[in-house]
């Protein structure tokens, strides 16, 4: 849909319509909303209508209402915490509409939150908000250092672009470690041998306040409607939704994210989830032996991923409209809640569905909202460097002559304080992950699998692999390598460093690895390694070297590096065990300077198949320096390495190695 096609749409919206609809605010706390957002709002309704999306009603906006049950014409109004539910009478039977909009909570103290969580949840009693909120530290496990030191912020995640922070389970300072342990947050401290518990803060109680302040109490008929998801075990749904943490670089706070769910109450207290949330529960860690919440900020959609810059936390979220929410989605500014603006929302011609990826700039420290945007039928990966933000949509396309997938690339500007939208590039093929794009020195390189197919022939050409590198100010190709991959493989890795490319196929269980030149575009060279067994699921520059981390022709773990030589790419060595690793890349440990792997692994032939192995690469081979039994998820262990000793972390244990001088320099 064209931009002129929607103008000309919303000169259609009948004005009484518009003022019946207008949402409420607090009063002489927001301006009255421009009429363009309801128009928006009313016309994204027709245009989904069009696409054969579900949507019941038009009613698209939220609205606040002093009385309980007052009746009007478009039905009864009942109040809750979150959400108004309105029951329309249409062709004789009762139709539920829930609006929910996001709440956001801000205040700077532990009183302040006891006070507004009181006046927001009449229900709770004082006890209850106490013990909801405060948790006590046992004195044994009070940390009575009284060390002068200055304390810093240590990067632990292996980020893919620095100066960009990504989540993880694992943050930590000079003196502290901080491991999030499903809904714990434990801290020890960083003393080799002597490193202990010093402090827990059980995060149960918050989220079953938050959780029970979600539930919509009300009639509603059970159904086996795939929109809803029967909550079986809520203590497993809980741990498994909370997602990852960051720790502010001034140490003053730790930012919990997690996922809930609206649920509703099918009349026999039985709860029903659905219309996802994104909680932030921001932690005042100054005194570890003094943890309260200082922030909460609860969001739309479904958590996709965050990122940290200089001081903001930009959080991604995916929002489907059901039939019972509402179609334009809405943030908090702490004032009232809003739609998104009018350019606030992007679209293209190839939209084709009503899913959203909305983006939430936020202050890390006070969750304060600057700035917002949603991008109908994007998201699919996102990519984030240090000034930009990029966001995929893949679409089949066919054409007179080829079908092929097609991928689109938006560039989102963020380096002056809002998101900016500056253009897009489309590339034949689809992306395996996150790591097929990278930005440097003004050139956004992308790695692409091709499936395309002629169409007058029938000719199937079979899989291959694309790369193209388009100037970053004008989104325009300056070069390309099309399918240099033999037929019918796919990306299985990829991985840039500076001008280098490195780019991992297979075609089931054999690959070459591809080492490309990127320095001159307009003379772009490549080698490759040949057929070798096996694949690499995951591809790390790893000093002067590449290293592997994937599978080999039997389907077991394989660790192995390669090494660019005049003539080719060889393999100089590999490391095989007997079972499997995580597939999620924050679990490994890589240590460039020191030329250490660290991983959980599961091996099928050992009497403790949970193990972790940190392994020495020498340069011609892998020396295993940790091979420790451990309790817990593989996806879920963290490591570190401080002045000497490896500290080793999961969801039910802790292990702590010293590592000869040798082995791992004091850098």
């Amino acid at each position: 849909m064209k931009r002129k096609d929607l103008d000309k749409m919303l000169n259609l919206i009948d004005d009484e319509l518009l003022e019946e609809a207008k949402p409420s605010k607090k009063p002489k706390a927001t301006k009255k909303p421009k009429s363009y957002f309801i128009q928006l709002a009313v016309c994204v309704a027709c245009f989904l209508l069009v696409l054969n999306v579900s949507i019941l009603t038009p009613i698209l906006i939220a609205r606040n209402f002093e009385n309980n049950g007052n009746s009007t014409e478009q039905g009864t109004i009942i109040n809750n915490s979150f959400s108004n539910i309105i029951f329309n009478s249409q062709g004789g039977q009762k139709t539920e509409v829930v609006l929910s909009s996001p709440i956001s909570l801000i205040p700077d103290k532990y009183n302040s939150l006891k006070s507004l969580l009181k006046n927001k949840f009449p229900g709770l009693n004082e006890d209850a908000v106490e013990d909801n909120i405060k948790e006590e530290i046992d004195s044994s496990d009070k940390d009575e250092s009284l060390e002068d030191a200055t304390e810093k912020y240590e990067e632990t995640t292996d980020l893919q672009v620095g100066g960009v922070v990504e989540g993880d389970l694992l943050k930590r300072s000079s003196k502290y470690l901080y491991y999030l342990d499903g809904q714990t947050l434990r801290i020890y401290s960083i003393k080799g041998n002597n490193s202990k518990l010093v402090s827990l803060y059980n995060m149960s109680k918050i989220y079953s306040l938050i959780s029970d302040s979600t539930k919509i109490r009300g009639e509603k008929e059970s159904t086996d409607d795939e929109l809803y998801e029967e909550v079986l075990d809520k203590e497993e749904y809980d741990k498994r939704d909370i997602k990852e943490m960051f720790l502010a670089k001034d140490l003053k706070t730790v930012t919990i994210v997690s996922q809930g769910y609206f649920e509703f109450d099918d009349g026999r207290n039985h709860y029903i989830r659905e219309l996802p949330y994104v909680s932030l529960i921001s932690l005042n860690i100054e005194d570890v032996n003094d943890i309260y919440v200082n922030n909460i900020s609860i969001l739309y959609g479904r958590y996709e991923s965050a990122r940290v810059v200089d001081g903001e936390i930009i959080v991604f979220t995916k929002y489907t409209p059901k039939r019972e929410s509402a179609i334009v989605p809405q943030y908090s500014d702490g004032l009232g809640f809003k739609l998104f603006d009018h350019d606030k929302i992007y679209y293209n011609e190839e939209t084709r569905t009503n899913k959203y990826l909305l983006a939430y700039r936020m202050n890390e420290s006070t969750l304060i909202m600057n700035d917002v945007g949603a991008y109908l039928d994007y998201g699919d990966i996102i990519y984030v460097s240090k000034d930009n933000i990029y966001l995929t949509h893949e679409y089949y396309q066919r054409g007179e002559n080829e079908h092929k997938t097609v991928t689109e690339i938006l560039r989102i500007d963020y380096s002056n304080g809002k998101f900016e939208k500056k253009g897009v590039l489309k590339v034949d093929g689809y992306l395996k992950d996150r790591f097929s794009l990278d930005e440097y020195d003004g050139v956004l390189r992308v790695v692409t699998t091709d499936n395309t197919r002629d169409v007058k022939t029938l000719d199937d050409f079979g899989t291959s692999a694309n790369l193209y590198c388009a100037l970053v100010d004008t989104m325009e190709i300056k070069a390309s390598v099309i399918r240099f991959a033999p037929s019918g493989e796919i990306v299985r890795s990829v991985r840039f460093k500076d001008y280098n490319a490195y780019v991992c196929t297979s075609i089931q269980i054999t690959d070459p690895v591809f080492f490309f030149d990127l320095g001159n575009l307009d003379n772009i060279y490549y080698k490759d390694t040949g057929t070798i067994p096996g694949f690499s699921n995951t591809l790390v520059d790893f000093g002067k070297d590449l290293l592997g981390i994937g599978v080999d022709s039997d389907w077991n773990l394989k660790i192995e590096v390669y090494r660019e030589t005049d003539t080719g790419v060889e393999r100089v060595c590999h490391y095989l065990v007997n079972g499997t690793c995580s597939d999620e890349y924050k679990a490994y440990f890589i240590d460039r300077k020191n030329g250490l792997i660290g991983l959980g692994i599961y091996d099928y032939n050992s009497q403790w198949p949970n193990r972790y192995v940190l392994l020495k690469y020498t340069g011609d081979g892998f020396m295993a320096v940790i091979d420790k039994e451990m309790n817990g998820d593989m996806d879920l262990m963290r490591a570190t390495l401080v002045d000497g000793w490896f500290y080793i972390i999961s969801d039910s244990d802790f292990v702590v190695r010293e590592i000869p001088y040798s082995i791992a320099k004091r850098y």
